[in-house]
């Protein structure tokens, strides 16, 4: 069983970035749906769906109607209950999960139904307000939707195998979802994006190879932090990508090699959390903030035999595990 670790910060820019994060990943969503029912030539049902995308924006938890977060904010978002859902492919045989309240911190058992389906190293992803898994070690063209406690495989399959999600490597980017760094299928420094039904391959290679790395969205730019390649050479670089720019480098990391991690963000700051270098370092915390790389903390408990490889945040709260 792989153990949950946590940890918990004030993060000043918003009290519920993790509503804030998941509402803003809704309104693309529904200006898609919107715009589809637009006939082609219509140009005014275009404008209106575009208004109506930036009035969902300026709904969001810490966006403009909201200035405070949750508190005195009418979004439905800020109604839904709080709690993670974790699952594992270990407990497919059993359709088991857990959910965790940070609120209290209680530990509850949940039953899901995985109709079977394997989710070793899947990737999953929310993605225009659903949960969407994707690829893994034995279903390499996975597309399945976590909906009402079930993994629910979806009609299309991937063009392109994908294996090693479990290492956080895709991530919500201008409206698509970018699965990147796959060594299985030397993709260690390319990414392909899919809109839900397609895959393309994205232009452009990054700078070094980020397999056993994570990914996130940062600023309006995709971030990652170190990484192997298929040689099992690792790095400490950091890179963004923009569509405009493509792959740019950032500071290098402190640790001359750093994998195995994970990797967040506050909107202000970029950590890294961990990682499946010598047991001293798997409970340190760095921090990037105005371009500059520092120690911020270690976890106050860590399973120093396992990488950490996942992060999650829960308002204030960050749930971090392997």
């Amino acid at each position: 069983m792989r153990f949950l670790l946590l940890f918990s910060g004030s993060w000043a820019q918003c009290p519920d970035a993790y509503l804030q994060k998941k509402c803003t990943d809704i309104c693309p969503g529904e200006l898609n749906d919107c715009t589809s029912l637009c006939s082609e030539n219509d140009s005014s049902c275009t404008t209106r769906c575009q208004a109506t995308w930036l009035d969902c924006l300026a709904d969001c938890p810490c966006n403009s109607n909201c200035p405070n977060g949750c508190a005195d904010c009418q979004n439905p978002i800020c109604n839904e209950p709080r709690t993670l859902m974790i699952l594992n492919d270990a407990w497919r045989d059993g359709n088991y999960g857990f959910t965790i309240n940070p609120g209290t911190d209680e530990l509850n058992l949940a039953w899901i139904d995985y109709g079977g389906i394997s989710i070793e190293d899947s990737c999953a992803v929310n993605f225009r307000g659903e949960v969407w898994v994707l690829g893994g070690w034995f279903n390499d063209r996975l597309v399945a939707k976590f909906q009402d406690n079930a993994i629910v495989s979806q009609p299309v399959q991937l063009s392109n195998r994908y294996v090693f999600g479990s290492y956080g490597s895709c991530a919500v980017h201008n409206n698509l979802i970018y699965m990147c760094f796959d060594a299985m299928w030397h993709y260690d420094d390319k990414c392909m994006t899919f809109d839900g039904e397609m895959q393309e391959e994205v232009d452009g290679r990054s700078i070094g190879e980020h397999d056993w790395s994570d990914l996130i969205e940062f600023q309006g730019q995709l971030a990652t932090v170190g990484g192997c390649d298929c040689w099992v050479e690792c790095s400490g670089i950091t890179e963004f990508y923009t569509d405009a720019d493509g792959w740019k480098e950032g500071p290098r990391h402190p640790l001359s090699e750093i994998y195995g991690h994970a990797i967040t963000t506050d909107g202000e700051s970029i950590f890294t959390i961990g990682g499946d270098m010598f047991p001293s370092q798997r409970h340190q915390i760095y921090r990037l903030k105005n371009n500059v790389w520092e120690n911020f903390g270690r976890l106050l408990q860590a399973d120093s035999s396992k990488p950490v490889n996942s992060a999650y945040h829960l308002g204030d709260v960050i749930f971090t595990g392997s």
